[in-house]
């Protein structure tokens, strides 16, 4: 949390105010609503209530770079911003998505709005939005401990502008959504988050930073920026009945993908719109193309939004399904977004922009197989088309290697893996370009970097990112790790590691002392050669990888403040002092047999995140260099920022997410604050064709953060939800966090359970449609269904269903899955910890369906019999 203070300003225009005493900020009903287009050009501002000068934070100076307008009637509160910025072309959009910018909005303009309905202080509202229009919302409850609703909604408004010289915005929020009758007592702070940018005398970007200012004058014992305290009294929102808006929402987008009819190339829009308050209404359906010059209406429709469709978490829940066809003229790539407007004033009810657009790519995927070849006969191209069915047998493939040209191939299917001989790579890197034509046109073209190594059996680890797994000398493997943070080398402990069911270990290796660098790396193969005798792999986390701090007393790392310039100097200055270490360490460990991969940057997305992913970047290069047959892990905290350079510098990514039983919201949710986090690490992931490692919580974190661990239950269901959404790779934090035998034994279970079913997780992703009924799955709003379940197969042909119960409470589940015709439930003993099929118990069938009570927190493993092609749906 942003720790700012909040400071008292005063109304210039229709408001009036002073330093002395709390004034309240009389918010003067609009005259008429404003349109909501980011343009403040409405009768309704004029006579507004004005705010045009905040405080920089924890002063008493005033800035007046920032205008904040409020007016409202009975059903909204509506906000206007004018915010100045004359570098404001210079300022860089990074966070893209709803409810994805949190913490890294303060590296973006925005402007904030807190609400606090009443006097009771119990809970209070939090609204974000940046220049580009990306918002984010969150109820925060204040007693009897404070808690950050992240996953709470509502059906505000906004839209934003950019300027030569700055942005501006409008902003309507629902008095109801407030959830107070009266807000006769209600209170406000707003906060303007400016993005400071330095250019040199040539208009050269230098530095940027970003710049607080807030309501109120400095007063350092009033706390932090959502301390109430530094809230100030709203007039003129009570006395009156709140009407509830009529508040039509577009709950899902999705483009379906090129079709042809009568020689035209058409694509559907899928819609779901939702209306968030009983009121009915119509809107008007826009469809929008973007080329890069601004949304064009390509298609629309006007729709009725008056009908029930039962209930969702105990409310009526009013949707609508609605399908758009959209004429094109070709296939080019295209921005598509989705505008609810009122069809009789235009007023914009609601936006949404897709978010994926690979069903409008003709190549929507294109990536090698392998991180490298060496051995292989050919080397595999990943690729999925979308061209219109009717259109793939006109269609060829034409590949060029090193600018020479290979046979084209045809008879092209959706999804393909199209092989190159080895013979026609050289050894390194090699540019393959691959073209999809179709009647002599070009219609698209993806670049590839192909690597062929010389063979070095016994040191090969290979990312099979077709089927996401890692090759450790050819043969797929599952790793099941711990973190060696007690730095502890005697055999016993490693032996016992190898008897709990671990295959690899992470040794932090921390030494920043470049003077101590041989005794460092001499204890590094110490510990490679133990964990080698006792059959463990490990996987090298050399922490002086991690941006420079120094090693003297008192030389630190310039602040975040510094240009970037100067901070990424002093990483050099750093990194160069380190770099005989790193390379030395490089050198020892490849000729470990049992070395799996090296540890890039931990946590990069934290703390100076510009400067950690550009260490990272530099011992990429040192370690490619020296040892180009291991891949690189990049473990981040809960999230990756936009942009390939995040991902570029490992093969493997990963999360560590800590469950924090007993502490409410999401975290003390073991399942559910996986499953979220899994989710969106796999996506990202899929995007980026990477490797999925996980990295859970080992029982507890530290009496102060975690003082009751997680139970043996927990454990498993954390480790199951992982599988489930896409990790292959499961890294224990840490080794002093496992206190007791019931944690112990939950390792135990999990690493033997793992090890039985790899063959089915490693076997690559099976085609399954999953749905849930009821239908509670949105993880952008982390909703997931209380029993998560996903299929795989064995090699032999039997199946694997995985499912995890993240609720407390026992579910009775319903497993229907098309072509089944046996089940048998794995690991059905009691304290049975993966024994095959003396652990097994055959379950009846209902036809296609199998029915289990799953415990809370309870995790199964079923082993199948199916027809071909299954399809999942489970309820």
């Amino acid at each position: 949390m942003n720790t700012r203070s909040l400071v008292l300003g005063m109304f210039l225009g229709t408001a009036m105010g002073a330093l002395a005493g709390e004034p309240e900020f009389p918010v003067i009903p609009a005259i008429a609503p404003p349109k909501i287009d980011g343009i403040l050009d409405e009768t309704a501002w004029q006579a507004a209530a004005k705010i045009g000068q905040l405080y920089l934070e924890n002063t008493d100076t005033p800035v007046f770079d920032t205008v904040v307008l409020l007016a409202r009637d009975k059903k909204w509160l509506y906000l206007g911003f004018q915010c100045a910025n004359s570098n404001m072309a210079h300022v860089i959009q990074t966070v893209f998505k709803h409810d994805d910018i949190y913490p890294n909005f303060y590296a973006n303009e925005s402007v904030e709005v807190y609400l606090q309905p009443e006097k009771s202080r119990d809970r209070y509202y939090w609204f974000v939005l940046m220049a580009d229009n990306v918002a984010m919302e969150q109820r925060i409850q204040t007693t009897p401990v404070r808690q950050q609703d992240v996953g709470w909604n509502t059906f505000w408004r906004s839209a934003a502008r950019r300027l030569p010289d700055g942005w501006t915005a409008e902003v309507a929020i629902p008095l109801m959504s407030l959830e107070c009758n009266d807000l006769g007592n209600a209170q406000i702070n707003l906060a303007r988050n400016l993005r400071a940018i330095d250019l040199d005398p040539m208009g050269a970007k230098q530095n940027e930073r970003t710049v607080f200012s807030t309501l109120k004058a400095g007063t350092p014992d009033r706390g932090q920026a959502h301390d109430l305290n530094n809230f100030c009294a709203v007039s003129s929102l009570g006395g009156f009945k709140l009407e509830a808006p009529f508040a039509p929402q577009i709950a899902a987008a999705e483009i379906a993908g090129w079709r042809r009819q009568a020689g035209q190339f058409f694509y559907d829009v899928k819609l779901t719109l939702q209306r968030f308050t009983g009121v009915a209404g119509q809107a008007k359906v826009r469809v929008l193309e973007d080329f890069g010059a601004g949304g064009v209406e390509k298609a629309s429709a006007i729709v009725d939004l008056d009908g029930k469709t039962g209930k969702c978490a105990g409310a009526e829940r009013y949707q609508r399904d609605l399908i758009l066809s959209v004429a094109a003229e070709d296939l080019r790539e295209r921005q598509v977004s989705v505008a609810l407007t009122d069809p009789t004033d235009g007023n914009l009810l609601a936006v949404m922009a897709v978010e994926n657009m690979a069903a409008l790519s003709v190549i929507k995927q294109a990536f090698v197989g392998r991180s490298y070849y060496t051995i292989e006969e050919n080397a595999e191209i990943r690729l999925e088309l979308g061209l219109p069915p009717a259109m793939l047998p006109e269609a060829v493939l034409a590949f060029e290697v090193n600018g020479a040209n290979i046979p084209e191939i045809k008879g092209l299917q959706p999804v393909m893996t199209p092989c190159i001989p080895l013979s026609a790579l050289q050894l390194g890197d090699n540019t393959v370009i691959v073209r999809l034509i179709a009647a002599g046109q070009e219609l698209a073209a993806k670049t590839l970097t192909v690597k062929r190594l010389n063979p070095r059996p016994g040191f090969e680890v290979k990312c099979d990112f077709i089927k996401g797994v890692i090759l450790k000398d050819g043969r797929p493997i599952f790793p099941v790790g711990i973190y060696n943070n007690v730095k502890i080398y005697d055999e016993n402990l490693f032996k016992f590691l190898k008897d709990a069911g671990f295959t690899t270990l992470v040794n932090e290796h921390i030494t920043k002392d470049p003077d101590a660098a041989t005794l460092a790396n001499a204890q590094a193969e110490r510990f490679a050669q133990m964990a080698e005798k006792s059959g463990l792999d490990v996987i090298e986390w050399i922490v002086a990888a991690t941006p420079w701090e120094g090693y003297k007393p008192g030389d630190s790392r310039p602040p975040i403040a510094h240009p970037l310039a100067e901070r990424l100097d002093y990483q050099r200055e750093g990194y160069a002092k380190l770099a005989p270490m790193l390379e030395a360490n490089a050198k020892i460990l490849r000729e470990r047999r049992n070395m799996l991969c090296y540890y890039n940057v931990d946590e990069p997305n934290l703390g100076d995140r510009d400067a950690n992913i550009a260490v990272a970047e530099w011992y990429w290069h040192t370690v490619k260099a020296l040892d180009p047959y291991r891949p690189m892990f990049l473990l981040y905290s809960m999230s990756i920022p936009h942009g390939g350079n995040w991902t570029r510098w490992g093969e493997i990514l990963g999360f560590d997410i800590y469950p924090r039983p007993f502490t409410g919201r999401i975290y003390s949710e073991p399942g559910l604050y996986t499953a979220y986090y899994a989710h969106i690490l796999r996506e990202r992931c899929r995007q980026d064709n990477k490797i999925m490692f996980f990295v859970p919580l080992a029982n507890k974190l530290d009496i102060y953060r975690t003082p009751i661990g997680m139970s043996k239950a927990h454990m498993l269901c954390q480790a199951y939800t992982a599988v489930i959404y896409g990790a292959r790779g499961l890294f224990y934090f840490a080794l002093d966090c496992v206190v007791g035998e019931d944690a112990w034994d939950a390792l135990r279970t999990i690493n033997a359970q793992i090890t039985e079913m790899s063959p089915a997780l490693l076997n690559g992703e099976v085609a399954q449609q999953i749905r849930y009924v009821p239908d509670n799955f949105n993880p952008a709003e982390q909703k997931f269904p209380m029993v998560n379940a996903a299929l795989f197969q064995y090699p032999d042909g039997d199946y694997l269903l995985l499912a995890a119960n993240i609720v407390s409470h026992a579910v009775e589940t319903k497993f229907e899955i098309g072509g089944l015709q046996a089940v048998a439930r794995m690991f059905a003993a009691e304290g049975q910890r993966g024994k095959g099929a003396e652990g097994q118990r055959d379950m009846d069938l209902d036809g296609e369906k199998v029915k289990d009570k799953i415990e809370g927190y309870g995790v199964r493993a079923y082993r199948l019999k199916l027809q071909p092609r299954p399809a999942a749906r489970m309820t």
